[in-house]
């Protein structure tokens, strides 16, 4: 129990959790991501490359690039583990999915 205070009290003084909540609510207020962008997201916190989701939904490369940018504009969301967050949050993905990757 002692190992499980200190944790917490380090997330709390890190402002982890703060900042994971900050991440969620500076979304909601955000434009919504299209349904397109949807797939691109779940497809990259399945840890799928550029080049795989690509040809996963039958789009070029340069046009994934392009929808990953447009997200990262959206939600100022620029890392996997960010937007797995997002997915998480808004349901996009079943968290059995992720022990699966």
């Amino acid at each position: 129990m002692p190992a499980i205070r200190l944790l917490e009290k380090r997330i709390k003084n890190d402002g982890i959790s703060s900042r994971l909540s900050d991440i969620i609510k500076s979304v909601e207020g955000k434009d919504g991501v299209s349904e397109r962008e949807k797939d691109i997201i779940v497809c990259l916190v399945q840890g799928m490359s550029n080049k795989e989701i690509a040809d996963h939904l039958f789009i070029s490369v340069n046009t994934v690039i392009t929808h990953r940018r447009n997200i990262a504009k959206k939600l100022d969301i620029r890392s996997v583990a960010g937007l797995t967050i997002y997915a998480i949050a808004n349901n996009l993905i079943d968290q059995s999915i992720l022990s699966k990757t």
